[in-house]
Formats: C-alpha cells, structure tokens, sequence
C-alpha cells in the first residue's frame, strides 16, 4: 500500500545530501531491539507524569477541537536564550508542547467553551498573550504566528464545517483523506520544503493532529464503523527525534553541522532539511525492521528522549531553527 513517505520526496536527497547520513545497519538493527523493547513496557511514573491530555469533562466535540488547536500552534517552544517555554498547571511544570497544552487547559478552567471555532475565531491577541504567557511573565515564543494561524485558520474552518470533528466524520477518518483536507483548506498547515528543485513534503502538525486524533479518540473512530490504521503516515520531523535518532548512531551529522547547531540558530536552510528528511528515512527504515507503523516508532522515541531528559541535550544538542513547522 502506498504511504505518504512514498510522495514525500524525502528519499530525493539521500546520495546529494552534504552534511546528514545515515547509521550503519548494526545500530539501525540494535535500535529496532531497543524500540520493540520500550514499546512493551508501560509508561514510568515520571514519564506519565510529563503527558498532559484534553480535560475528560469536554464533550466530543470539543476535545477534537482541543487537538486541532493544540497542533495549529504546536511549534517552537524556546527563546533566543535557550531557556525553554514552561507553563505550572495544577501545581507542576511543564515544558515545550507539554507547556502549551498546560497553558489551553489553564484556560479552559476559565472558560469551558475556549476551544470552540466561534470563541478562537473572535480571539485578540492580547487575549492570546495572557492565555499562553508562561511562567517568567513572557509571551510564548512566536506568538504574533500563533495568532495569525488562529485567526486565519477558524474562519475557514466555520465555513466548511462547524467542527474538526465533523470535518474527519465525512473525511471517514482516513489519514490520506484528512492530511489532504488540511493541506487543500488550511496553508498553515502546509509545510514543504526545497532542496535543490527536489519538493520535500514534511506536513508535521498536520500529520501530529491525524496521530493524536486517532490514539486518543478510538472510540470515536470505532463506533462509525472506520478503523483507527495510521500505517500512511510518516514520522514527525522535527527538532527532538532527530536527537535521539542521533544518540542511537542512526544520524550521523557532519563537523560543519555540529558546530553550527553549537553556534545557535541554523542559518542554513539546507542543513535543516537534511535532519528532517533522514530522520524521515531513518524511522522508515526501523519501520521496516520493526514491523511497527512509522508515526508509532515517532511516538516511542518521543517518549524515549523525554525518559533521557536532560543528559541527551549534553551529548546531542537538538537543532534551533527559526520555523512555525515545528
């Protein structure tokens, strides 16, 4: 069955490519032990811990209109000084995209109806600001972006339907049909990127929205009648997976990029792409020594990075590059 990996374009690049290769075989097949191995094993109290979901007080509905804004502005989560957006909900800290789902669940004790299309559609962005400030007082990173995602976004979405629920009803919940429903009705959604005239086909939130949807809401998917098969989808190329991609040996960077991502901000759009596509190709390739869906594998090295922490930071600094992709 063909995938979206298929017309992605990501495989374009791998005997051009100037600073990202690939593992040898040995690590690629003691990577695929180790990720059938975590797989089997429950998550640990610290790592369940960092998870945050929908409030189980929403309805349907709405907890599927808590997934499409989570993932309409699920990107960059750091600031030039390195210090990392963090949100205390109930008590506890948390960090990057864990901190902005603490920030909309803050809000929703506030107000129950906040993830509704018609409230976000009609949202300032002072508004904005003080629902997603973190904790030093600061806006989030990027957010006159999030904004102009928000307001761009909810008025399409109102005029072709009244929920993204409704939305992957009629879409059946297929991930081919509701990646294209996003990439032909929402550009925010769109990320592609150029490579020496090659067109690489990354769409990472849009891709995130169809994993979350359908992991979390079985029972919506289930009892239609449709099946919950993420199999078309790829991994989610971003900044984290390829750290840990890199500490299993399956990336290999070369000096310039090192030292570059030591150095700050990428400048270099074509070194970005390269970690994206090979990470794109080296999930494809445990797929296929694992037998697991590829935006699977993506969840358990998530969470595998989150397990190390810290101490992977040290030894594999992840890449910071200016992007609204991820």
């Amino acid at each position: 069955m063909a995938t979206f990996f298929d017309i992605s374009g990501a495989s374009k690049i791998i005997h051009v490519a100037k600073y990202v290769s690939l593992g040898n075989d040995e690590n690629f097949e003691k990577a695929g032990e180790e990720l059938k191995a975590f797989e089997n094993l429950p998550d640990s109290e610290q790592l369940a811990n960092q998870f945050l979901s929908p409030p189980i007080s929403l309805s349907e509905e709405d907890t599927f209109n808590w997934f499409f804004l989570m993932d309409l502005i699920n990107f960059h989560f750091y600031y030039e000084n390195g210090q990392q957006y963090t949100v205390t909900f109930k008590n506890q800290k948390f960090v990057g995209s864990m901190g902005l789902a603490a920030a909309i669940n803050r809000w929703l004790e506030v107000n129950p109806h906040a993830v509704k299309p018609e409230i976000l559609a009609n949202i300032t962005k002072e508004e904005l600001q003080k629902i997603l400030v973190d904790d030093s007082g600061t806006d989030i990173p990027m957010i006159d972006e999030r904004f102009a995602f928000i307001k761009s976004t909810y008025p399409l979405l109102i005029k072709k339907h009244q929920s993204f629920l409704e939305a992957v009803i009629s879409l059946e919940f297929s991930p081919k049909n509701i990646l294209e429903y996003l990439q032909n009705n929402f550009p925010c959604f769109c990320d592609e990127s150029d490579y020496n005239g090659h067109k690489i086909k990354f769409h990472k939130r849009a891709q995130l929205l169809i994993k979350d949807i359908l992991t979390n809401c079985p029972e919506s998917v289930t009892k239609r009648g449709f099946t919950t098969d993420f199999s078309y989808l790829t991994a989610f190329a971003d900044y984290r997976i390829p750290q840990i991609l890199c500490n299993f040996g399956l990336l290999l960077y070369n000096d310039e990029l090192k030292n570059a991502i030591k150095n700050g901000f990428l400048e270099n759009s074509k070194m970005e792409i390269e970690i994206r596509a090979f990470s794109i190709i080296a999930c494809e390739r445990l797929k296929e020594i694992t037998q697991l869906p590829a935006a699977q594998i993506d969840t358990i090295l998530w969470k595998m990075r989150r397990t190390i922490g810290k101490e992977l930071d040290k030894m594999h600094p992840f890449h910071k590059y200016y992007t609204t992709a991820y």
